[in-house]
């Protein structure tokens, strides 16, 4: 399975971690900033494969302050990018390079993939009337279904650990190939294991025996 690529917010496509679990080769560590005083921390435990983050992603991420983000910002050398659609984000000095387009892709990504929830700011990934389909009341996200850098529906799997994808609406022929071959590689995986958990969707809810 290609690495994940996040949604192009700086004009490019960004690979981020592997959707079944396996890390991502990041390269050297990254420097830690500090946030008042506190032990070591800073945006990069957010994960910076996620591509360039906003403050407010960053503030929201942290649970810190804008004030603490950008002091933060300022111990790693951050450099300032031109969001698509307007707008600054971030990223570390050393990943400034053009990532290559990797073409057309789908992925199945669990409950509170860091994918799903690294941006307090969505909607370059998530369409505002899906946030209710996709998301429990306290903003916790179910399994998700991307295409082309965008969450398209959820995944769910049978009483014998078959995987099913749920889209919201009508992909396309090719997107749906796509999504129905990433969940037979899904349920190869798991071999017959039933995912289980308490964040639970609406959209997932919606299919019987989940």
């Amino acid at each position: 399975m290609a690495y994940l690529p996040q949604a192009d917010r700086a004009g490019r496509a960004r690979p981020g971690p592997d959707p079944r679990g396996r890390v991502a080769e990041l390269g050297a560590p990254v420097r830690r900033a500090h946030l008042d005083g506190n032990p070591p921390a800073g945006p990069q435990r957010r994960g910076w494969q996620l591509g360039p983050g906003t403050e407010n992603d960053l503030a929201w991420w942290l649970g810190a302050t804008k004030g603490a983000v950008r002091r933060a910002l300022g111990e790693l050398d951050a450099v300032e990018v031109s969001l698509d659609g307007g707008g600054t984000g971030y990223l570390l000095p050393d990943d400034l390079d053009e990532v290559s387009d990797p073409g057309p892709w789908a992925a199945l990504l669990p409950v509170l993939d860091p994918t799903t929830m690294g941006w307090k700011e969505r909607a370059f990934y998530l369409g505002s009337d899906d946030v209710a389909h996709l998301f429990d009341t306290n903003g916790n996200a179910g399994t998700t279904a991307w295409w082309n850098g965008r969450i398209i529906g959820c995944w769910v799997q049978d009483p014998e650990g078959v995987v099913s994808v749920v889209p919201l609406r009508d992909v396309g022929s090719e997107a749906r190939r796509a999504l129905d071959h990433e969940a037979v590689r899904l349920t190869r995986w798991l071999d017959g294991t039933k995912v289980s958990t308490v964040y639970t969707s609406a959209l997932m809810k919606s299919v019987r025996g989940v």
